[in-house]
């Protein structure tokens, strides 16, 4: 794989850190920011990384441990599937457990699955808000 561009790691961390602060316009001036510079790709790049930095925090299944996905509402606490969450957060929530499960078919099927450049903007916003609010969850702080 080659090198990383630093400015594409900066933006993915400016915007992970600033959605994690519930600093919301920050989050969307650096995702607008990345996306100019870097496109579809960098963008894949940066949930990657937010991602991976959300698994490092909360544990890695082990290999071939199947990965179940629950959503927990933010103000009640709820837990629900799939069918109680928008189909933005739906989609985040699948390319988190494809990440988690190391399962490169369905990542790629999900990251190719978006009609529309519409829809790829609030799937990309929603795998942000996702990461962002489990790390708050843990008490994560950026930098």
């Amino acid at each position: 794989m080659s090198e990383i561009d630093p400015f594409l790691r900066k933006l993915a961390a400016a915007s992970l850190g600033a959605a994690v602060r519930d600093d919301w316009p920050a989050a969307s001036r650096t995702l607008q920011a990345l996306a100019d510079r870097f496109g579809g790709d960098g963008a894949v790049i940066a949930m990657l990384g937010w991602i991976d930095t959300f698994l490092d925090r909360y544990g890695r299944p082990a290999a071939g441990q199947q990965v179940r996905l629950l959503f927990k509402e933010e103000t009640t606490g709820t837990i629900g599937g799939a069918d109680s969450v928008s189909d933005d957060v739906q989609w985040a929530g699948q390319l988190m457990a494809a990440r988690a499960a190391d399962d490169q078919t369905a990542f790629d099927a999900l990251i190719n699955s978006a009609p529309d450049d519409e829809t790829w903007s609030r799937n990309v916003a929603a795998v942000l808000q996702l990461t962002a609010l489990g790390l708050r969850e843990t008490g994560w702080r950026d930098g």
